[in-house]
């Protein structure tokens, strides 16, 4: 079997650009080609105003029982759920019942910082306060029920990562606390206020809080892609993420819920939407983001929760909804986002090419061997299967890598790149792997 390597080729809309129409076609082709090529199985829908311009499902929801994706199967939307529960939370201020500059003392005394970070710097990550998700542990519980109070303990023990209002940094516990807040003073639980304040208001039936997935009902499994084939990803127990992962939607519900948002005063006085927008240096709204294209004023939200990936955005200047639920990746979502909103704006769609690069027999053995690093604690076994390179990990389930050129190799559904270099006679003796912004060198064991 050879390796893939991307190749882009432009086509043309075949309508013109200022007839205004949206070239389904090409983005019917661009999609259809990322499925067929195990890159991509979820759904798009593009909405302006109240209608429906594009939508499209492709892949599986349930592999095992042959259950496809439909432009209605509802999907974990992960940090989605973050906008959701902010809205809720300027619900609240525009109450009374709080407002941005309350402390987290009033709420939770015992956390740290607690009497300088303020309900504003939850909502823009100012807090500093330690993400629950990076607990060492997190793996070992994150598909069991969780309590609050161990979820407070861990955030609690945690080290803070700076002090209040000093920088932005992305951390779960922000909406974890947030969500809780809203518990609190609805004296409800975090479902029954999203069902009361959201769903049943713009009449949005998909969007709830999560529970274990029934394919049967149009749920979605989702999947991680070990590079010979899509895998189970498992399900975290949604009281672990509350509001800063756990509600679920489909795609047409996903964008009433953001177009109503940032267009009208259903959820919103106009005067909250303001506020909510109001972006730092780093980009972070009020729970929503300012998206970086450069020529469109737009707003949104990207997730990750088990193997699914998801984003929505809406384009100010356009009246446009765009929104994005995929259970399986095996590509650049950001890719997938910016073609999905050229097309939304009426500009070309690359097409990608799939071809393919041989190695032979005498260059996959130079990378063959164990390797080992001083920064992290990890062993990483290459090998080679059918003119791939595989990747094992210790403890860990074996991943057969894409070729990106001949010291080059990737994993796009675990976002991870290794690059070989150093080369002393017949073998490598080092690679460089990069995956969630770290950079690691792994050295060949002698031993």
């Amino acid at each position: 079997m050879r390796a893939t390597l991307l190749l882009l080729i432009s086509i043309c809309c075949s309508l013109s650009t200022t007839a205004q129409t949206l070239d389904t076609a090409s983005l019917d082709s661009y999609l259809d080609t990322l499925a067929d090529d195990e890159r991509f199985m979820g759904t798009v829908l593009i909405q302006k105003d109240s209608s429906i311009l594009y939508q499209k499902a492709v892949g599986y929801r349930d592999i095992d029982e042959n259950r496809l994706n439909t432009v209605e199967t509802v999907f974990r939307l992960g940090s989605i759920s973050k906008m959701l529960t902010a809205t809720m939370i300027f619900q609240l201020i525009e109450e009374g019942k709080l407002s941005l500059d309350t402390i987290l003392a009033e709420y939770f005394p015992l956390l740290p910082n607690s009497v300088t970070i303020t309900i504003g710097q939850l909502l823009r990550h100012e807090s500093g306060l330690f993400d629950y998700t990076s607990d060492p542990k997190y793996t070992s519980y994150m598909y069991t029920e969780t309590s609050r109070n161990s979820l407070l303990s861990i955030i609690q023990m945690g080290t803070p990562a700076f002090e209040p209002g000093t920088r932005a940094d992305y951390c779960n516990t922000n909406f974890l606390l947030l969500s809780y807040i809203i518990e609190d003073l609805d004296e409800s639980t975090y479902a029954e206020s999203l069902k009361a304040r959201i769903t049943d208001s713009i009449e949005t039936q998909s969007i709830a809080f999560g529970d274990a997935a029934n394919t049967s009902n149009n749920d979605a499994f989702s999947y991680m892609y070990t590079g010979e084939f899509w895998q189970f990803a498992g399900e975290t127990h949604m009281s672990i993420p509350m509001g800063a992962g756990s509600v679920v939607g489909n795609a047409a519900d996903v964008n009433t819920f953001i177009t109503t948002l940032l267009s009208s005063e259903k959820l919103l006085k106009h005067s909250s939407r303001d506020l909510m927008l109001t972006t730092n240096e780093e980009r972070y709204g009020h729970g929503i983001f300012k998206l970086p294209y450069e020529e469109i004023n737009a707003y949104g939200h990207g997730g990750s929760i088990d193997g699914f990936r998801t984003r929505t955005a809406y384009l100010m200047d356009h009246n446009l909804a765009i929104t994005i639920l995929s259970n399986g990746l095996n590509y650049d979502m950001a890719a997938i986002a910016k073609t999905v909103i050229d097309a939304a704006t009426m500009k070309e769609v690359e097409i990608p090419l799939f071809s393919e690069i041989e190695l032979s027999e005498e260059q996959l053995a130079k990378y063959s061997g164990l390797y080992t690093s001083a920064e992290i604690p990890l062993k990483i076994t290459i090998t080679n299967k059918e003119g791939k390179i595989v990747l094992q990990a210790s403890g860990q389930q074996a991943f057969v890598l894409e070729t990106d050129s001949d010291t080059e190799f990737s994993l796009a559904a675990l976002g991870l790149i290794i690059q070989f270099d150093a080369i002393v006679g017949s073998q490598y003796q080092s690679f460089i792997l990069r995956q969630g912004g770290g950079e690691f060198t792994f050295t060949r064991d002698q031993n």
